[in-house]
């Protein structure tokens, strides 16, 4: 363990304190002036408190030079990082810095790996492997990237390393092109051109679209998940991809849709299943997207920036334009905010401050 002793002058009033420093932070063992009024007796205390550690088979190690501290693992980033922003964020927040921070660490694969060997390749190679291998959208890698330079700038700010690895890399621009919203005439088009060819596939989109759940979760749906009574859908925060948990509502159309596709199914069964059915064997997402992608080849769509997920901001403009119920949208959604839905539905541009001047303001 190592700590540093406090010292003050003759004349100062201040308690000297020992400070100590293990995995869970910084931590102070003050001396009282009452109890112990001169000099040589706080000398005696500290003496004394050596002993402790010493018998306690503690080694001792002279105080770090101001600003730096001692070298941790990755295996003990996490407990550290908590520490240092621990009621100082929203709890949100924190669990954004919390979870990102242990996908990064769970990346590397390196638990007893010193900190501040982390480098910026290790940090590019972990946002290629999120849009490359675990398929997040641009906006998704951005927001890692955000967090992590974030927790990154704390570690160093407390002497933990001595360059942010995050600091330099560059947001990524996402393509207005990619994900575009349905006009109702393809809505309908590739509606009809699913159902007669890849009911399981309808399904899916009919989920992404009323549901707004993302392909790679309801690939780890199963049929327990579905509540037919209540028309819910049990999404765990072990499927969800905010590692938040949701219960996003379906009308008794998709209902009537479930029911029929679920007909002979046990509860353990997999919604998305081989043989383009349920089953007991999950089928990788990739292969929803492609199958999709060859419907909309089929009707020459494939060049309108039309995509599997486009189905999600189509049923979020619909629901929007239907209601205008921020909430029940950030419901539906999962987002853990109203400020997420809200940049996410003027990202689809539905919300624009310029309606403001529109509303009729309180008079006097």
């Amino acid at each position: 363990m190592k700590f540093r002793i406090q010292r003050y002058p003759d004349g100062d009033d201040r308690r000297w304190f020992v400070e100590f420093w293990n995995v869970t932070g910084k931590k102070r063992k003050w001396i009282s002036n009452k109890k112990y009024p001169s000099e040589s007796d706080k000398e005696g205390y500290i003496e004394s408190l050596i002993r402790d550690f010493k018998n306690n088979s503690l080694s001792i190690e002279i105080s770090p030079p101001k600003g730096s501290k001692p070298i941790i693992n990755l295996n003990s980033a996490n407990e550290i990082a908590l520490s240092m922003y621990k009621g100082e964020v929203r709890q949100t927040t924190e669990n954004c810095y919390q979870s990102s921070l242990k996908k990064f660490i769970f990346f590397l694969n390196e638990p007893n790996r010193k900190l501040n060997s982390v480098t910026q390749s290790d940090a590019l190679r972990f946002l290629s492997y999120l849009i490359n291998e675990q398929q997040n959208s641009i906006n998704s890698r951005n927001a890692y990237l955000l967090w992590l330079k974030a927790v990154f700038d704390r570690f160093f700010r407390f002497g933990y390393i001595k360059e942010n690895p995050f600091v330099g890399i560059k947001l990524l621009v996402a393509t207005p092109e990619g994900h575009k919203p349905y006009t109702d005439a393809q809505k309908k088009m590739v509606f009809e051109q699913i159902r007669d060819d890849d009911k399981q596939l309808l399904i899916v989109v009919l989920l992404i679209y009323q549901c707004f759940l993302r392909p790679n979760e309801i690939a780890q749906l199963k049929k327990k998940h579905i509540d037919f009574e209540r028309c819910r859908i049990n999404v765990s925060k072990n499927i969800s991809k905010t590692k938040i948990a949701k219960y996003p509502r379906f009308n008794a159309k998709l209902k009537l849709e479930l029911e029929q596709y679920f007909d002979g199914a046990d509860a353990e069964d997999f919604l998305v299943a081989r043989n383009k059915t349920f089953g007991k064997f999950p089928m990788r997402p990739q292969s929803l997207w492609l199958r999709h992608r060859k419907v909309l080849q089929k009707l020459n769509l494939t060049d309108s920036g039309l995509t599997l997920y486009s189905w999600k901001h189509t049923g979020n403009i619909e629901l929007y334009k239907m209601t205008s119920d921020v909430k029940l949208i950030q419901r539906q959604n999962g987002h853990s905010t109203l400020l997420m839905t809200d940049r996410y539905l003027r990202d689809l541009g539905l919300l624009l401050d310029d309606e403001d001047q529109e509303i009729e303001l309180p008079s006097f």
